[in-house]
């Protein structure tokens, strides 16, 4: 009898211990973990989480990277940043990811950019929407916190009259006193060669297009405009003014004469021509204005004197594509029609004034006819 009870009681805890496994499955075990499979899942929850072990969680990376500097300088009232330009960031190294960077507007209201880190240098260019005539805070947090509120000049604002007011409206791009921002090194040098001005006048223009009519002028001591009558105007094909006043406009070629005389001179062609800018509201200028092009230097060597000993040195076409090579820049020149000997170059220009004379389109009598 004693036997008898004694299996059955070891029968009873058994059956009791199977119900309470079967009830462990798919429930919170002591650890607050859930456990899956019913067994001991360590600290990995059903989600792929880690267990909570009641620590407190380090948190984001904390940014230590100090803010140097920042373009526009937050030391400076600027009040004509130029709308089109890039914002700038200087960082003391490349930040952590928690670095924060905000942009509004006048009224608080955020403005959407975007971030592009500089090749070499661990800066952050900011490019934005911006607008005329608007004020702006740019703020960035890292290791430090700094801040430059700024305000953009009058371009980027809307025209004031309808744009068939700038009908005739003759620009001076003064290539004399242009930054040439490449090739790098030596393009101020180049330009000492582009010394005439160019008339960039608007022949035709509506609310989609606009139509240029380029020419080459000089300039008298007193920067006022003239138009040199002995080379012909270029056309520029229609160019899109959907985005007024903002515009850019291509041509194949224009050519540029460098004056080496009385009356003679020497062709300087500037192939796949780009010129673009941003008409004021008013009309009377335009800002941000750049041209860049293919420059042919097969003909510059004699021009320039590259050798500096009247040798001939610089007769070979290759001249200036040569002197890149001594001067740590090989490479630099691309074929471009025909020729092996072409220079990407690229000039800005301060604001370009609107200059009181009309463009004649004909002025050797033979333009029209070519």
């Amino acid at each position: 009898m004693r036997r008898l009870n004694f299996f059955l009681l070891m029968f009873s805890l058994a059956a009791c211990s199977s119900k309470d496994d079967d009830a462990d499955d798919g429930e919170l075990d002591d650890q607050g973990v859930v456990d899956a499979d019913g067994g001991d899942q360590g600290d990995v929850d059903i989600d792929g989480g880690t267990e909570d072990t009641g620590e407190p969680d380090d948190g984001p990376e904390p940014c230590l990277a100090l803010i140097e500097d920042m373009d526009p300088d937050p030391d400076d009232a600027v009040a004509d940043w130029f709308y089109m330009h890039d914002l700038e960031i200087e960082f003391e190294y490349l930040p952590e990811p928690s670095y924060t960077i905000t942009l509004v507007d006048s009224s608080g209201a955020e403005v959407p950019f975007e971030v592009e880190w500089a090749e070499s240098d661990p800066d952050a260019i900011i490019s934005a929407n911006l607008v005329g005539n608007e004020t702006y805070t740019l703020t960035a947090t890292c290791g430090n916190e700094v801040s430059t509120t700024f305000s953009t000049s009058n371009f980027g604002g809307p025209l004031e009259d309808d744009p068939s007011a700038l009908a005739d409206k003759v620009f001076v791009l003064n290539l004399p006193g242009a930054r040439f921002e490449h090739p790098p090194m030596i393009g101020s040098f180049l330009g000492d060669y582009l010394t005439s001005a160019l008339l960039a006048s608007v022949a035709d223009v509506n609310d989609e297009d606009l139509t240029l009519l380029v020419a080459q002028g000089n300039l008298d001591d007193d920067y006022v405009a003239t138009q040199d009558m002995d080379v012909c105007p270029y056309d520029f094909p229609p160019a899109d003014f959907s985005d007024a006043p903002f515009f850019a406009a291509d041509t194949d070629l224009l050519e540029i004469k460098f004056r080496t005389g009385a009356s003679s001179g020497v062709d300087i062609s500037l192939y796949e021509m780009h010129l673009e800018g941003t008409i004021s509201p008013d009309g009377t200028a335009m800002g941000g204005a750049w041209i860049s092009g293919l420059l042919e230097t097969s003909n510059l060597g004699p021009l320039i004197d590259i050798s500096g000993t009247g040798t001939g040195l610089g007769e070979e076409e290759s001249a200036v594509c040569d002197m890149l090579g001594t001067l740590g820049l090989p490479g630099l020149c691309v074929p471009c029609a025909g020729s092996d000997y072409c220079l990407y170059v690229e000039a800005h220009f301060d604001e370009a004034p609107a200059a009181g004379i009309e463009i004649d389109p004909d002025p050797t009598g033979e333009c029209l006819a070519e």
